[in-house]
């Protein structure tokens, strides 16, 4: 059974966005946080992005890491 909060947001979402941050952030770590997470292209108005969007943002950035680091 899905667990959902109390406003029906999948709880689910929280661990696999935080995984993606930290193998990102593994790979940039020189990086500070907020630094890390303005050069994945976020939209300047970020606050009301999806974290469907964030979650696909950092899987492409992820990627392009593993590409460059070969």
């Amino acid at each position: 059974m899905k667990k959902i909060n109390f406003i029906g947001r999948d709880i689910k979402r929280i661990d696999k966005i935080l995984r993606l941050v930290k193998k990102l952030w593994k790979m940039c770590p020189e990086q500070r946080l907020l630094q890390l997470l303005i050069n994945i292209s976020l939209p300047s108005d970020s606050f009301y992005i999806e974290d469907s969007y964030l979650e696909q943002k950092l899987k492409d950035h992820i990627a392009i890491g593993k590409g460059i680091r070969k």
